[in-house]
């Protein structure tokens, strides 16, 4: 499956759970952020689909900015929940050959990528929603 596809399936299904995002915080004063939550929510669906890290995205600090007050509300855990909710079986198993690859170390690109703190957050909202709509974890093993 081509990133394209993924990408307008992320647009379609992005008003069905953006309910999940909390209001950024009217706290200290903070560099501004120019990432909207959708655009996060994207750019870390494709450091994970292309497997690469965060360094090779273009503005990897304020990417982080953004998501990282999503961490401790489990806004990621819900907002993946949402999206992978909405997909057909085609697309669930595209995104656990996605996975299984990042799992087993088979990285294209060297450093550190955001996706690494919530791969297994990832890995266990896909594993039971295949489970539930009766997909074989062997089937993405291909």
């Amino acid at each position: 499956m081509k990133w394209t596809v993924v990408q307008r399936r992320i647009r379609e299904i992005w008003p069905k759970i953006e309910e999940f995002v909390p209001e950024p915080s009217k706290g200290r004063r903070r560099r501004p952020t120019t990432y909207t939550a959708s655009d996060a929510f994207e750019a870390m669906l494709y450091l994970l689909w292309h497997n690469r890290s965060m360094r090779a995205y273009p503005s990897a600090a304020c990417l982080c900015r953004t998501v990282s007050p999503w961490l401790e509300p489990r806004t990621l855990d819900k907002l993946w929940a949402g999206y992978l909710a909405e997909l057909s079986k085609k697309e669930l198993l595209a995104w656990r050959v996605q996975i299984d690859r990042y799992r087993q170390g088979k990285r294209k690109h060297g450093g550190f990528s955001l996706a690494v703190s919530w791969c297994l957050v990832l890995w266990r909202g896909l594993e039971d929603i295949c489970e539930d709509r009766g997909i074989d974890p062997a089937l993405s093993r291909e």
